[in-house]
């Protein structure tokens, strides 16, 4: 775009220098560890396109990136490792527990523990990115009569009703914002608190840039696809093979 002039050429090459460089590391990666799957975090990992050339071409089977993978992400990560060092002290006393328990008490020593009696916490579930606040209904019906002068106020009978209409306001070219259940951690709009347009009507980027989020023109927005459909409108995708939840792949 010549409204850039000599600065898009200068951001074209620092993406393909970045680009050029983690692929080389995530390739040497893959092959000191033999690894099938790959984790990026920082918040380099928030570069979709980048993340998108390592899922292609660094051969590495899966490449998983956070729902917040920079700064924020800190916590979860503390999080994890602190369980990790439990784990860790406890297998030990387990394994301490387990040596004790095969010698015979005596009148100063009790019976053991045994391994198998100690509780290991483990993870069953997948991490959900759903891990903001949840809005009580009474806080939104106060926001909703503050606000009351400025907007009109539909309440639908279904929630089928409720999205039907939600679809033709987006088919014909309309903006939605999308408000439900608790807020999404990271950087990333995943449904709970989004704005929704038809990706297909090419004035709309600038309308949300300058009129919904206030923003330079040249902001890019997050397409959403149904992981079956990806390979209809993505270039050397495949349907049901390229799932990624926090729109950090592209």
């Amino acid at each position: 775009d010549n409204r850039f002039g000599e600065l898009s050429s200068l951001a074209q090459s620092v993406q393909s220098d970045l680009e050029k460089v983690t692929l080389s590391l995530c390739e040497s990666l893959r092959i000191a560890t033999n690894a099938d799957n790959l984790a990026l975090a920082g918040g380099v990992a928030l570069n979709s396109v980048m993340n998108g050339k390592i899922r292609q071409q660094s051969g590495f089977k899966k490449v998983f990136v956070p729902s917040a993978p920079g700064d924020e992400g800190i916590a979860l990560g503390c999080a994890l490792y602190g369980l990790q060092r439990w784990r860790e002290k406890h297998n030990q006393s387990a394994k301490l527990s387990t040596h004790l328990h095969t010698a015979q008490p005596t009148a100063s020593t009790t019976p053991a523990t045994p391994a198998s009696a100690i509780a290991m916490p483990f993870v069953h579930e997948s991490f959900s990115a759903y891990q903001g606040r949840h809005q009580p209904a009474v806080e939104i019906d106060i926001a909703l009569l503050d606000a009351d002068p400025w907007i009109d106020i539909e309440t639908f009978a279904s929630e089928e009703a409720l999205l039907a209409d939600a679809v033709h306001s987006i088919a014909t070219g309309k903006v939605v914002a999308w408000f439900q259940g608790r807020s999404e951690f990271g950087q990333r709009a995943l449904g709970a608190r989004s704005i929704l347009a038809d990706p297909r009507n090419v004035t709309l980027r600038g309308l949300i840039n300058e009129k919904v989020k206030e923003r330079e023109w040249y902001r890019p927005l997050a397409p959403s696809v149904l992981d079956e459909y990806v390979g209809e409108w993505f270039v050397e995708l495949k349907n049901g093979e390229n799932a990624s939840p926090y729109m950090s792949l592209t």
